[in-house]
């Protein structure tokens, strides 16, 4: 991935390397080009870590800096996209070997533009991008709990189980990555270093908003795929009764016939 180097104006404008770090900036970059980039790494404290060691989302308070790191649920496969983010009043580095970063800022740079420029305004930008198409994605999710209940309803219990876990499974990682965002949320709305322009303040407040209305969206399909879960046992249960009492049919049905085999079978003298 070719290094993206941007100066926030009216919207993103690419500038050569001459004038890379001319604030107010936006860089999106791979760990290999590091070099490159060293008069900014150099000014964050040690707890800045390559993005193949993130694991989880959350934000670090340095000096004059914020450091946002961000594991980000794949849709596409197992696992996470990490990358990296050094804020500051002058500019945001995205560091980034996963190529989510540098989509997102590029689509950034052909479809925004801004009234109030600045570096607050375009993390948040870059930040409701991440969650761009998380409503439709849970649209999808609520649309595969309603095809498991038919199928409970109908009777058709195959690899239900392991569907239902694997949903289950799904909406917690989900749950936990919103919480992680809140969080990172949190401090930039707190503005420990003074970071962010005034106006920018309410752009955070929108932004925890908005998480919060996707972690409750999670919550609620939790409980109904506990409320699911329920309603598969008991339609075990139901199956099993159901078993158990053409089982004990057959047993009275039986029993005599057994029982006059068995008294016939005996090897008495005078029988």
């Amino acid at each position: 991935m070719d290094m993206q180097s941007y100066a926030i104006k009216s919207r993103l404008q690419p500038r050569g390397a001459d004038e890379l770090f001319a604030p107010p900036y936006l860089i999106v970059a791979a760990t290999s080009e590091r070099e490159k980039l060293q008069d900014v790494l150099d000014e964050v404290d040690d707890r800045f870590e390559d993005p193949a060691n993130v694991h989880d989302t959350r934000a670090l308070s340095g000096p004059g800096h914020l450091i946002l790191l961000f594991a980000i649920p794949s849709r596409e496969a197992a696992g996470y996209r990490k990358f990296t983010c050094i804020a500051r009043r002058e500019g945001l580095l995205f560091l980034d070997d996963s190529g989510l970063a540098a989509s997102i800022v590029a689509r950034m740079a052909r479809e925004r533009q801004w009234k109030a420029p600045g570096v607050g305004r375009a993390l948040f930008d870059f930040l409701e991008a991440l969650l761009e198409f998380d409503e439709p994605y849970m649209q999808a999710l609520e649309s595969r709990l309603v095809q498991l209940e038919e199928a409970v309803m109908a009777g058709k219990p195959r690899d239900l189980q392991a569907r239902m876990g694997a949903l289950r499974r799904e909406l917690l990682h989900l749950q936990h990555h919103y919480q992680q965002l809140y969080n990172l949320g949190r401090r930039l709305y707190d503005n420990e270093n003074d970071l962010w322009q005034k106006g920018e303040l309410a752009l955070w407040r929108r932004f925890l908003d908005h998480v919060t209305r996707l972690s409750d969206n999670t919550q609620l399909l939790r409980e109904q795929s506990l409320q699911l879960q329920e309603l598969f046992q008991a339609h075990v249960s139901i199956q099993q009764n159901r078993t158990m009492g053409l089982l004990t049919i057959v047993t009275i049905i039986s029993l005599p016939l057994t029982l006059v085999v068995g008294w016939y079978g005996m090897n008495f003298k005078n029988m």
